[in-house]
């Protein structure tokens, strides 16, 4: 397990596999990222193809940071079903200033939320960190490659856990998300034991 702690009060623990992203510009940070994500995949550090993998995960980690994104990372597995087909998971986590009156008044409004932003599931549970409303929703993406080739349809699920604090002033926000809809249930599962890991720092 790896822990990551939000610039933030709260923190997660990352399974094994995944990496993290730098969310903001730093110096090496994607020859960095291309050495861990070599080292995951038994290549060589100087691994050409870990190299510019590298170097698109650090735009990309910089785009979630500009998007208000504290922490991410990303994980490349293989299925449990089937060892050939790779599986990838990005997980962000986020703090969203709040002015609730207590944790039961914020859980009821995200509950509400959650349900009229069209939410394919929404359920309220009690994680070791306190109570919280997680929200499963899907989308379709059309990826176009060139002229000449027709767009690929990409199915994206997430699973995002609203925390809100007893202080009545941060909701935590942490996501998995994944296009490999065919494991979609393993997904859930490591979504599941992450959003127990989940704590307020104090």
């Amino acid at each position: 397990m790896t822990k990551m702690t939000t610039t933030r009060p709260f923190s997660i623990d990352l399974p094994e596999g995944m990496t993290a992203l730098p969310t903001a510009a730093e110096p090496g940070a994607a020859q960095a990222l291309a050495a861990s994500l070599a080292d995951g995949m038994g290549l060589p550090a100087d691994d050409v193809s870990a190299g510019v993998v590298g170097d698109a995960l650090t735009v990309f980690g910089a785009l979630l940071g500009d998007a208000g994104i504290d922490f991410a990372a990303m994980g490349l597995f293989r299925s449990p079903d089937d060892p050939k087909r790779p599986v990838s998971v990005v997980v962000t986590g986020a703090r969203i200033p709040s002015n609730h009156a207590s944790p039961e008044v914020a859980i009821a409004g995200l509950r509400q939320l959650s349900i009229k932003n069209g939410a394919d599931t929404v359920e309220v549970v009690h994680l070791s960190g306190g109570e919280a409303v997680i929200a499963v929703d899907e989308s379709m993406q059309q990826l176009v490659a060139d002229d000449a080739t027709p767009p690929a349809a990409v199915l994206t699920r997430k699973a995002t856990a609203w925390i809100p604090d007893t202080t009545g002033s941060t909701i935590a926000v942490v996501s998995v998300i994944s296009p490999s809809w065919q494991d979609w249930q393993h997904t859930c599962e490591l979504a599941v034991d992450l959003f127990e890991t989940f704590r307020w720092e104090t």
